[in-house]
């Protein structure tokens, strides 16, 4: 007879039978005695608690798509081949030939040219804020021409005792153009000028622009002067309206249409040319007086040669003080007279 014992000890020796959990099945350990079961996976779904097979996970990844690293400021773009992408800058952040531009900075593109393209005049074709007409702004700047903090105006307007010292003393090397226009007869005794400079004894030394005070009216009168003695006449200039004025030793020009030659001569102008005026002293040596020039100007540009060295646009600052940018050398000219400059509308209203 066997004792109960030594049958225990002889079974503590043995798994019980495994059950038959049937096909495609793992055994597991599910605690320390007990042997559990999980099905195999040949295909991967949700919420399964099987064991997938290599195959399955295979499938899974090969539909999934690799970590995407894309470059800041750029969109993905879709491509020929399945799990390859591109991308494409957004305008602003990249090579502006093929990027991607937003609506909203396409609108406010479109709209800013469309309004800066115009300006708004009465009936007699002269800019006014409450004018009824609008006519093609034949003088539009880029966008954006000025920094921030500044306001690009149509024009400035003097009252003939406000001017802009350029710092500029001309020769026969340097070519200016004026965007200028007379809105009112000038009772000036300067002339009314738009610039200069000169040396009054025979006008030697002189780089200049404006209306004759000798004439009844600058409405038929106005002329430039260049070196020596080389005054050229234009005549039936309109009050109200907008013309440039350019000046070089190849001759006085009007609106592209040339007046007249000036003789070849080496000079130097001997004070600083200035806009809005001019400055003149006599072989006396009498003290330098500087003359106002009732009108409005756009925009004023010198060239040395073929060089831009000045490029003055109407403008103000966050300040509200009413002057002329330099695009050139990035400087806001301010009034250098009595009184303050007339303001003309911003560009685009």
């Amino acid at each position: 007879v066997t004792s109960k014992k030594y049958v225990d000890d002889l079974m503590s020796g043995y798994q019980g039978k495994l059950p038959g959990s049937g096909a495609n099945k793992l055994m597991i350990y599910d605690d320390e005695t007990g042997i559990g079961e999980k099905s195999i996976e040949a295909t991967l779904v949700s919420n399964a608690t099987g064991v997938p097979t290599v195959g399955a996970v295979k499938t899974g990844l090969d539909g999934k798509q690799d970590t995407i690293n894309g470059t800041p400021g750029y969109v993905m773009t879709g491509t020929g081949t399945p799990g390859d992408v591109g991308e494409r800058a957004i305008y602003g952040t990249a090579v502006y030939s093929n990027s991607l531009v937003t609506a909203e900075t396409v609108n406010t593109s479109v709209t800013d040219a469309v309004n800066s393209s115009l300006i708004r005049v009465d009936e007699n074709g002269a800019p006014s804020d409450t004018g009824t007409l609008w006519e093609i702004n034949t003088d539009v700047f880029a966008l954006g021409v000025l920094p921030s903090g500044y306001t690009q105006l149509e024009y400035i307007e003097s009252t003939g005792t406000q001017y802009i010292d350029t710092g500029l003393k001309l020769n026969q090397n340097n070519i200016v153009e004026v965007d200028w226009m007379y809105y009112t007869e000038s009772t000036i005794t300067t002339s009314g000028r738009m610039f200069g400079a000169r040396y009054t004894s025979g006008s030697r030394n002189s780089f200049s622009i404006g209306s004759n005070s000798g004439k009844a009216s600058i409405e038929t009168y106005t002329f430039a002067q260049f070196g020596d003695n080389s005054a050229r006449a234009l005549n039936n200039i309109v009050i109200g309206q907008w013309n440039t004025y350019k000046v070089s030793a190849d001759g006085f020009y009007v609106s592209g249409v040339k007046q007249g030659d000036f003789p070849v001569a080496t000079f130097e102008t001997p004070f600083t040319v200035k806009l809005f005026a001019f400055e003149q002293a006599s072989s006396s040596g009498a003290t330098p007086a500087v003359g106002g020039g009732v009108g409005r100007c756009k925009q004023f540009k010198v060239w040395n040669g073929d060089t831009l060295v000045m490029d003055l646009i109407s403008a103000k600052n966050s300040s509200n003080v009413v002057g002329m940018y330099d695009l050139v050398s990035g400087q806001f000219f301010t009034n250098q007279g009595e009184g303050e400059f007339i303001e003309g509308p911003p560009v685009g209203n």
